[in-house]
């Protein structure tokens, strides 16, 4: 007995029909009429385009027409504005915001909210200020691991400059030290960066004994050193 495939037990699955819904044009030309960026400009016409050939949009293009609609209705601009303004007359906003998008942008959180790090960068290289939308405000700052950064910039640090430090026994293991290095080193400059959302990720930098190597170290990865 065989067991090969029989093709006349198989039949071909008949495709899904595309669900088509029909709008009104007159959103096209009330939306081009407001001031969209060209990004959503030249979206819209391609919507406006294809509806004038087809007569009708799919319902993904249908609900990303509304996403656009809401992006520019009056009351959102509105409120967008507000945030903005709440946002440059609030210090205490703007320090967090940048210590959790650093962490996006040179920590352990890079590769996401790319496009926000990416719209920051560009913002930055013009000489301007990126400031976020709330929403995006509060999913960044307000997350889990934007609590946990900020949390950890709110706690005292261990050490000082002038501190004598050394490797933890553990962190020994490791090959994050300089292989020429005798001991211990001294701190020698504090660094503002939390770069991983751990406890203990305060940053120093050390002058390590035996090499003269400078170097940043991770406050969990260092004890006090005490002379025998």
């Amino acid at each position: 007995m065989g067991y090969g495939y029989n093709r006349r037990n198989w039949s071909r699955q008949a495709r899904t029909p595309r669900v088509t819904v029909k709008v009104d044009p007159a959103r096209f030309t009330t939306l081009l009429a407001k001031g969209l960026t060209t990004r959503d400009k030249d979206f819209v016409k391609s919507l406006q385009g294809g509806y004038a050939k087809y007569g009708s949009l799919t319902e993904n293009q249908e609900r990303v027409l509304c996403k656009v609609e809401t992006r520019y209705d009056a009351s959102v601009i509105a409120s967008r504005n507000a945030f903005a303004a709440q946002f440059a007359s609030t210090p205490a906003m703007q320090e967090q915001w940048a210590l959790v998008l650093n962490y996006y942008t040179n920590g352990q959180g890079k590769g996401y909210w790319s496009n926000v790090v990416n719209a920051a960068m560009v913002h930055a290289s013009q000489g301007h200020t990126y400031v976020p939308t709330q929403n995006v405000y509060d999913k960044m700052v307000g997350g889990k691991y934007g609590q946990k950064i900020l949390t950890e910039a709110a706690s005292p640090r261990k050490y000082g400059v002038g501190s004598f430090v050394r490797p933890t026994a553990q962190s020994m293991r490791t090959d994050r030290w300089p292989a020429e290095f005798v001991g211990f080193g001294l701190v020698i400059g504090l660094d503002d960066q939390i770069l991983a959302a751990a406890k203990g990720s305060k940053r120093y930098t050390v002058l390590w004994s035996g090499c003269n190597i400078t170097g940043f170290a991770e406050e969990r990865h260092l004890c006090k050193f005490v002379a025998t």
